[in-house]
């Protein structure tokens, strides 16, 4: 199988409208300069290696995000607000048909 890399070459052109450029363009900044965060889980063990990203890793990563996006890979924003509109709505579903059963509960044992 071939590497992103491999796939993509140096000239590659991916034709993007610009709301797809600017979109694509924020992940891939947010990628690269994200910080590593460190959360205490019990029983996790901590990174191995806590050191800032090497140029070659920063490389690394732009590459392989390049692929993903060829790939088709990630969600539009058009795609991703509609994934939250939805999720919205069944937690709300959700969280009523919980009040209920716990209501009629409380009632059946209660009154």
């Amino acid at each position: 199988m071939n590497s992103p890399s491999q796939l993509l070459g140096k000239n590659t052109k991916i034709n993007l409208s610009d709301s797809q450029k600017q979109f694509y363009k924020k992940i891939v900044n947010e990628t690269i300069s994200t910080e590593v965060i460190l959360i205490k889980i019990d029983g996790a063990q901590s990174p191995l290696n806590q050191d800032p990203p090497t140029k070659v890793e920063v490389s690394q990563s732009k590459t392989l995000v390049k692929y993903l996006i060829v790939q088709n890979l990630f969600e539009s924003e058009e795609e991703s607000a509609r994934r939250e509109s939805i999720l919205g709505s069944l937690n709300k579903i959700i969280h009523q048909w919980s009040l209920q059963v716990c209501t009629e509960a409380v009632s059946f044992f209660f009154y």
